[in-house]
């Protein structure tokens, strides 16, 4: 009875072992399981912040290479624009030196003109018409240099640099029938004159207005 007694308390001991060890066996699959999980969520976790931190840097590197592109464009676009008012500030200069040499170059042509019309016909026969031309013809030649010289500063497709030209041509007209009409009469002579002064009138005007609004142009762009 004691042998089967001390039997059975092995056997029970045995179960319990057993059933202890199985509970624990079961215990640590259930860790174990229970930390795969654990692992693979973290490992996902990981993933995701991941992503959406190369997201973040890569939205803030577009931004600013964006920004830094756009800054430079404006850059770019602000230096040529001022290049440009500098050119048009230099051509404008430039323009009115010419203009200024060309209103004097009118003033000596006309008053050769005058006094050379006065000469050929009120001492007539003793001023020929070649000596006459000869004292106007080299104002003429300038006059017309300079007014080729403007003209390269004209955009004939606007209207009034248009209007320039086409005064200038008449000026160069008028200039051109004085230096011939020494073998007309005085009043023919007088007439030409005449019709040369009144052309310069009209490209006086022009030259003004055009040279105004040049400089209006010119402080909008600063």
């Amino acid at each position: 009875m004691a042998v089967e007694g001390m039997r059975v308390a092995q056997q029970e001991n045995v179960q319990t072992i057993v059933l202890e060890q199985a509970s624990d066996q079961k215990i640590n699959l259930e860790l174990l399981h229970s930390t795969d999980w654990v692992v693979a969520i973290s490992i996902l976790l990981s993933c995701v912040v991941s992503l959406i931190g190369f997201l973040i840097t890569a939205y803030i590197v577009r931004k600013t290479t964006e920004q830094t592109i756009a800054s430079n464009k404006y850059l770019i676009s602000a230096q040529n624009e001022l290049k440009l008012t500098d050119l048009k500030s230099d051509n404008l200069l430039q323009l009115r030196k010419l203009i200024a040499e060309y209103y004097f170059q009118f003033e000596l042509f006309e008053n050769a003109s005058g006094v050379t019309i006065h000469n050929h016909y009120i001492c007539e026969g003793e001023v020929s018409i070649e000596k006459s031309q000869h004292y106007i013809k080299e104002d003429l030649y300038q006059l017309n240099a300079l007014a080729a010289k403007i003209m390269i500063y004209l955009d004939l497709n606007v209207d009034h640099h248009l209007n320039i030209k086409n005064d200038m041509k008449k000026i160069n007209t008028a200039a051109w029938e004085i230096y011939v009409s020494f073998d007309a009469s005085y009043a023919e002579a007088q007439v030409q004159l005449h019709d040369f002064k009144k052309a310069f009138e009209e490209l006086q005007m022009h030259l003004n207005n055009f040279v105004l609004a040049a400089q209006k142009e010119i402080y909008e762009l600063k």
